[in-house]
């Protein structure tokens, strides 16, 4: 379990300017999460990824979410719904020019 201010273990080697690093990372976070911290971890990932690439006005007219509650979702006390999660990463999808391969597999 990671702590405030520190990467997950996992984050070995992470480079925090690959936008598509960073959306990966984010990604495995926000679907895995196993605690509060990394939760907020994977939304201030979101928000770093998309000051790094398309911003935030760019990010509310893709999602029709205005650029206030965007910020606010993606705050440290954010609190966003699976709808506009789903518009978010979508948005970033497109903006990157990326496919998101999900894959199940039982915990060890």
């Amino acid at each position: 379990m990671s702590k405030p201010g520190e990467l997950p273990p996992n984050f070995a080697g992470f480079d925090p300017f690959q936008p598509i690093e960073v959306f990966e990372k984010a990604l495995e976070l926000h679907y895995q999460c196993k605690n509060d911290v990394d939760e907020e971890f994977s939304r201030m990932l979101f928000r770093d990824l998309v000051n790094l690439t398309i911003g935030f006005g760019e990010l509310a007219r893709r999602t029709h979410i205005s650029s206030k509650s965007l910020h606010r979702m993606l705050s440290k006390r954010g609190n966003p719904t699976s709808r506009n999660m789903a518009a978010i990463i979508c948005a970033l999808q497109n903006a990157l020019n990326v496919s998101i391969l999900v894959q199940v597999r039982p915990n060890e």
